[in-house]
C-alpha cells in the first residue's frame, strides 16, 4: 500500500475543534503543543501508578466494578474525590445544616461536571489531562449519579425543613409549617412536613420555583435510569440518544430557570460540541462518500481516500453514520489504517443489529460507493507509545476483530522504525481468531492462501516483529503462520520480560483489545510480572480496548 513521508504530528489531534480553529497555525503551535503534551505525560505516569501493590492477589475475579479494585490507580482516586467531597457536603448542608439555599448551590456542581464531561471534540478536560471521552464515559456516570443524588437531597430540605429566611407567619401559626395552598398566599412553597396537610407532590409541583426544579430532577433521573441499563441503549439505539439530547437540555434550561444559572454556559459549550461534530465536520469539512465491500467473516471493509483536512493518530477511532441504515446513528469504529496511508480503512464485524444491515447494504453495494457521514478523531492510547526513549519494547495482543487498532499501531510503529525515526527492538504481535475468513479479510494479502498472508504493509525485519496467530477453533494442516488453540499469556509475558531484561529495557508498552475475559488476563498479567520500583525491574504499562465478539 502506498504511503507518503514521515511528518511532524499534528497538534491537538485528540481535541477535534481545537485541531480545527489552530489548523492554520499549526507549524507555529507545534512546539508548543509539544512542551503541552510532555506536560500531561508529567501527570499522567505517576497518576497511572496503581494504589495496591502487584503483591497483594487479586480476588475479585471477573465479578463485575469489583474485579477493578486491584487495578485503582492515583488519578481514579484523583477524580473520585470531587464527587465524594460533593456528597458528603451536601449531606452536611441538607441533613445536618439543613440549609436549602447552600444545597441549592452544591448540587449544581455535579451537573456542570456531567456537561463537561459529556463533550467530545471540545472537551477541556482532554486538552489539559489528555484523558480522552471514551475513558470518561464512566465519570460521566457517576457525576450523572452525583446529580441526582445532590437534587434529590435538596428537595428533602426543602420539603422537610423548609427554607432559613427572614419571613416569619403569624403568632397563631409560627409553629406550622404550611404548604403555599394552605396558607392561601398561591406563591412558592417556602415550608414543608409540618402543616395539616403535607403533600410532597403537591409542594414539588408548587410555584415556578418548586415546579422547575423538579422537572429538572426527573429528567435527570429519567437520563441515569435509562442510560444503566445498556440492553435497551444497544437494541433501541435511537431511541435512547434523542431523547438523552433533549432530556439533557430539559434538565440544563429548568435547573437554569429555578436558580442555577451558571448552567447555561456549560449547556452552551456543550452545544458548540455538538454542531462542530454534526454540522461543521459531518456536514461540511469531510467527504461524504466511502467505499464497502464484504470480505469473509462477515467483514464489511469502509474506505475513502485520506483527505488533507483530517490527520489521526494510530489507535484512534471515528464515529460514522450512513444515511441509508440510519441518518442519526453515529457508531465508532477504529481506524485499521495508519497515519502515514493514503486510504482511511475500516474493518467492521457484523455484531449487532447496525452492523448486519451494514453487510447487507455491502453485499447490495457491489463495491460502490455509498453517502456516509463521520466525525472525529477521538481515542487517545494510555501510555505514552510515541516515546521511543520510554518504549522500545511493544506487547500487542488482540481477539478477533479487536485486531483492527492493533494492526494500525503496529504499522505506524514499523513505518517510523523503517524512516529512522524511531528506534524499535521488539514488537511482539499476538491475535487470537476464530476462523480464518477473518485473518484473510484484515491481512494486506486479500484472499491469497493462509501461508502468504501479511499483516503489515512493512517488511518485517529480523528479529525485530515476533507475529504469532492462534486459532481458537477449528484446524489447519500445513501451516507455519496459524497456531492451534489459545494463546498462555503467562508464557507471552514471561518471555517479554525475558526479552526486556537481555535488552536493558526496563519498560515494555502492554496494548491489548478484543473481549473482556482476554482484556482481564491481560491486565492481571501486566500487574503481576511488573516489578514495580525494583532497580533494573521491568514494568508493563498496559493500556486496553474493548470490543464483545
Amino acid at each position: 500500500m502506498s504511503s507518503e513521508p514521515s511528518k511532524e504530528p499534528y497538534p491537538l489531534l485528540d481535541v477535534p475543534l481545537f485541531a480545527i480553529l489552530i489548523r492554520p497555525f499549526a507549524s507555529a503551535f507545534t512546539p508548543i503543543w509539544r512542551a503541552i503534551t510532555h506536560f500531561r505525560w508529567m501527570l499522567a505516569r505517576p497518576l497511572s501508578i496503581p494504589l495496591i501493590p502487584n503483591f497483594v492477589p487479586s480476588c475479585c475475579g471477573s465479578i463485575p466494578y469489583l474485579k477493578s479494585i486491584p487495578y485503582i490507580s492515583y488519578g481514579e482516586l484523583f477524580f473520585l474525590v470531587p464527587i465524594v467531597v460533593i456528597i458528603i457536603l451536601t449531606i452536611d448542608s441538607t441533613i445536618w445544616n439543613k440549609d436549602v439555599e447552600g444545597s441549592g448551590s452544591l448540587c449544581t456542581l455535579p451537573l456542570l461536571a456531567v456537561f463537561l464531561t459529556a463533550n467530545k471534540s471540545n472537551s477541556l478536560i482532554t486538552f489539559v489531562l489528555g484523558v480522552p471521552y471514551e475513558r470518561m464515559i464512566t465519570w460521566h456516570m457517576l457525576w450523572s449519579f452525583a446529580a441526582v443524588a445532590t437534587a434529590a437531597l435538596h428537595l428533602y430540605c426543602a420539603y422537610f425543613e423548609g427554607e432559613s429566611d427572614d419571613r416569619r407567619l403569624s403568632e397563631a401559626v409560627q409553629d406550622e409549617r404550611l404548604l403555599s395552598g394552605d396558607s392561601g398566599d398561591g406563591g412558592n412553597s417556602i415550608y414543608g412536613l409540618n402543616g395539616p396537610n403535607p403533600n410532597l407532590v403537591k409542594f414539588s409541583l408548587d410555584g415556578g420555583t418548586n415546579t422547575t426544579g423538579t422537572i429538572s430532577l426527573l429528567a435527570m433521573a429519567g437520563l441515569v435510569v435509562f442510560s444503566f441499563i445498556p440492553t435497551f441503549r444497544r437494541l433501541a439505539f435511537e431511541l435512547w440518544y434523542i431523547p438523552h439530547i433533549v432530556g439533557a437540555a430539559v434538565a440544563a434550561v429548568f435547573a437554569a430557570i429555578h436558580g442555577a444559572g451558571e448552567v447555561i454556559i456549560v449547556l452552551a459549550w456543550w452545544g458548540v460540541d455538538l454542531a462542530t461534530r454534526y454540522i461543521l465536520m459531518a456536514g461540511i469539512l469531510y467527504p461524504k462518500k466511502a467505499s464497502i465491500r464484504k470480505l469473509p467473516g462477515d467483514i464489511v471493509e469502509i474506505s475513502f481516500p485520506k483527505p488533507k483536512n483530517f490527520e489521526y493518530e494510530a489507535g484512534q477511532y471515528i464515529m460514522i453514520a450512513i444515511p441509508a441504515i440510519g441518518f442519526s446513528q453515529f457508531h465508532p469504529f477504529t481506524i485499521s489504517s495508519s497515519p502515514h496511508e493514503k486510504m482511511v480503512t475500516m474493518h467492521v464485524k457484523a455484531l449487532g443489529r447496525w452492523t448486519r444491515r451494514l453487510m447487507r447494504l455491502a453485499t447490495a453495494a457491489k463495491n460502490q460507493n455509498v453517502t456516509f457521514l463521520m466525525e472525529g478523531p477521538y481515542g487517545k492510547l494510555m501510555i505514552e507509545l510515541e516515546n521511543e526513549k520510554r518504549y522500545k519494547m511493544v506487547l500487542m495482543i488482540s481477539g478477533g476483530i479487536g485486531v483492527t487498532p492493533m494492526k494500525s499501531i503496529a504499522n505506524d510503529l514499523l513505518h517510523a522504525h523503517q524512516q529512522g525515526t524511531r528506534d524499535l527492538k521488539k514488537l511482539n504481535f499476538v491475535w487470537a481468531i476464530r476462523s480464518l475468513d477473518l485473518l484473510h479479510s484484515i491481512s494486506d494479502s486479500g484472499d491469497e492462501m493462509v501461508n502468504n498472508v501479511s499483516i503489515f504493509n512493512q517488511e518485517l525485519e529480523g528479529d525485530i516483529v515476533d507475529l504469532n496467530v492462534y486459532m481458537t477453533k477449528g484446524n489447519v494442516k500445513d501451516n507455519s503462520m496459524v497456531k492451534i488453540g489459545r494463546p498462555n499469556i503467562d508464557e507471552i509475558f514471561t518471555q517479554m520480560k525475558k526479552a526486556a531484561m537481555d535488552e536493558g529495557e526496563t519498560h515494555v508498552a502492554v496494548c491489548v483489545c478484543g473481549p473482556s475475559r482476554l482484556v482481564d488476563s491481560c491486565r492481571e498479567a501486566s500487574r503481576q510480572y511488573s516489578d514495580g520500583l525494583c532497580k533494573g525491574g521491568v514494568t508493563f504499562d498496559f493500556h486496553e480496548e474493548t470490543f464483545e465478539f
